[in-house]
C-alpha cells in the first residue's frame, strides 16, 4: 500500500482523540537470534491499535505513526515488519472487497457462511505467509471453526440428544 510514501510524513506529538489515554501495545518487537522478526499476534494488536483511529487521521498518518513504532527494531527485523504491515494493508482492502462482494449477495446459509471463512483464510494466506498469518489470525480461525462446527451438530437431525451433547463436548 503507503508503507514507503509514510516515511516522510512527520508524526505529530497530539495522538488522535480515541489513541488519547492509552498506551501501546507491548510484547510485538520479537526477534530470533539472527534478528528475524518474529510474527506474532502482538505485532497485529500494534497495527490495529494505530488503525482502529482512522477517520480521524488519514491512513498515511497512521502508518507514519506505526513506521516510527517500528523503528525500534534493528535490520533485518524492521525492514521484515514494514512489509508485514504493507501486506497486513493490502490484506485489509482485500478483505474489504470480499466483504462488500457477500453485501450484495445477501445469503448466509451455513454452506455460504463456510464458503466465506474459506476464503477470508485463503486471503489471509495470499498476503502473507502462513506463519505469519498464523500468528495473527489462529485464534480466530479456530473460534470460527468451532462456531461452524457447533452450528453444523446442532442442525444435524440424525443424531440423538445424547450424540448431540457428546459431539458438542468433542468440538
Amino acid at each position: 500500500v503507503m508503507v514507503a510514501g509514510a516515511a516522510e510524513l512527520s508524526v505529530p506529538d497530539q495522538r488522535p482523540s480515541s489513541l488519547e489515554g492509552t498506551s501501546e501495545p507491548g510484547g510485538w518487537a520479537m526477534t530470533d537470534r539472527f534478528g528475524n522478526l518474529i510474527p506474532t499476534g502482538e505485532l497485529r494488536q500494534l497495527f490495529e491499535y494505530y488503525l482502529s483511529a482512522l477517520g480521524e487521521e488519514e491512513l498515511s498518518q497512521l502508518v507514519a505513526r506505526i513506521r516510527l513504532a517500528l523503528s525500534v527494531l534493528e535490520e533485518p527485523a524492521r525492514g521484515q515488519a514494514l512489509d508485514t504491515l504493507g501486506r497486513y494493508l493490502d490484506y485489509k482492502l482485500a478483505l474489504s472487497d470480499l466483504e462488500a462482494a457477500y453485501g450484495e449477495a445477501g445469503s448466509s446459509g451455513p454452506g455460504e457462511m463456510e464458503r466465506r471463512m474459506l476464503e477470508i483464510q485463503a486471503l489471509r494466506r495470499t498476503w502473507m505467509d502462513a506463519e505469519t498469518a498464523d500468528a495473527f489470525f489462529a485464534d480466530e480461525e479456530a473460534i470460527d471453526r468451532y462456531q461452524l462446527r457447533r452450528r453444523s451438530i446442532r442442525r444435524d437431525d440424525s443424531l440423538t440428544d445424547e450424540q448431540r451433547e457428546n459431539a458438542l463436548a468433542e468440538a
